[in-house]
């Protein structure tokens, strides 16, 4: 016996046992079909893969078996006429009782691929549960599909509203500064007209309408601004910018608040100016939240101190404050938008939650960071620094 005798051997022998395996697990049957397209014979397992198909009768025609070749007869005779090799069927669902709906695939080929007039094998094959996997993934990739729709519409939708917030409030604060602004010139042309001369007691309290003014102005900016953080809009314009005198412009402003609560300012500013790469107006923002913060956490008799200084490359603004002190676990959370400190002795401690956000984006918007260190006994110090700029031969130099 010659080596390609023994491989066609071993081939044969290996492609029965496979058929055998196959027919066995009840995947694989097969039926004989005569020239004249009636069933000759079906495999022991084809009711088994096809529980629904009717018992073969003697003479019974293919078409009769499986309804699906109903219409297919002139392409099986073009099979037997050997101008087709195969035909084939895949996937086909047939209802199964108990298991539901069945995937099966049809194929019918020649029983003698030399002579194939002599008639047909069809072999059935379950594919069921690749079938199943295949519906399992189209449905899948369908509620995929839905719920991608339906993001890119609820996305649409939040960005209409959030539209539509932005305008309401850009509305709503052209609103409120008009007649902001008609109070804080009717009070300066009222304390112009007092003069010195007029009652302290009534002099204090146009002060206190000037500061408030003040105060409220600034939350209605720290309002926009968070509009336009929420945006990645926010304007920063980077210049040389005093930190002594972003300082002294704020504590003009909270001077009759910190008297009023019966606290203790302290200023220490450096004898030379502090020159900062960054926005004047935005400094003067986050010095005026830093001041507010410290003041509304220090019990009366408290002492706030403000600093500012150059450590080599950078500027430095510090506000330090001797008041309650941050709990340690909210020291994560202390910059995040709305954020309230829980515990009972800060709970009549009123405000919005925005103040500290509102400084931590700012100074990250500036290439600056800023930094925080808080403990019962010692208070609460917010350090901000950022980039330095010296003067040298008449120019900023960063």
């Amino acid at each position: 016996m010659n080596d390609d005798t023994t491989y066609a051997n071993t081939t044969e022998r290996m492609i029965g046992r496979i058929a055998q395996e196959m027919l066995g697990s009840h995947r694989l049957a097969f039926a004989q079909i005569g020239p004249d397209l009636r069933v000759v014979y079906v495999s022991e397992d084809f009711h088994a893969i096809l529980p629904d198909a009717p018992p073969v009768e003697q003479g019974m025609h293919l078409a009769a078996l499986l309804f699906e070749f109903a219409e297919v007869e002139p392409i099986l005779r073009k099979i037997l006429s050997g101008e087709l090799t195969s035909y084939q069927l895949d996937q086909v669902n047939r209802l199964s009782g108990s298991m539901g709906v069945k995937y099966i695939d049809l194929r019918v080929i020649p029983l003698n691929a030399q002579q194939p007039e002599q008639g047909l094998l069809l072999l059935v094959e379950d594919t069921s549960q690749t079938g199943r996997l295949e519906q399992a993934l189209v449905q899948d990739r369908n509620r995929l599909r839905l719920a991608q729709e339906q993001l890119v519409r609820a996305k649409e939708r939040l960005e209409q509203l959030n539209r539509q917030k932005s305008l309401f409030l850009s509305m709503a604060a052209h609103d409120m500064r008009s007649p902001l602004a008609a109070i804080r010139g009717y009070t300066d042309l009222l304390k112009d007209a007092l003069g010195s001369d007029s009652a302290d007691e009534l002099s204090q309290l146009v002060t206190i309408i000037q500061v408030q003014t003040s105060r409220l102005d600034h939350l209605i900016t720290d309002f926009l601004d968070l509009d336009l953080i929420e945006q990645g809009r926010l304007p920063v314009y980077l210049e040389r910018c005093d930190l002594n005198a972003v300082v002294n412009e704020n504590i003009g402003m909270v001077q009759e608040l910190v008297y009023r609560q019966g606290l203790v300012l302290e200023v220490d500013l450096s004898a030379e100016p502090v020159w900062a790469l960054a926005d004047s107006a935005r400094m003067r923002q986050i010095c005026a939240n830093l001041l507010s913060n410290a003041i509304k956490y220090t019990p009366k008799d408290g002492r706030i101190k403000v600093h500012t200084c150059q450590e080599q490359e950078r500027a430095i603004l510090k506000v330090q404050d001797n008041g309650r002190g941050i709990p340690p676990g909210e020291m994560e959370n202390l910059f995040m938008l709305y954020h309230r400190i829980e515990k009972s002795e800060y709970s009549l401690i009123r405000g919005t939650g925005l103040g500290l956000f509102i400084v931590k984006s700012l100074v990250d918007a500036q290439n600056g960071c800023v930094e925080v260190h808080s403990d019962a006994r010692d208070g609460t110090i917010f350090t901000v620094r950022l980039p330095s700029v010296f003067q040298q031969g008449g120019r900023a130099v960063e």
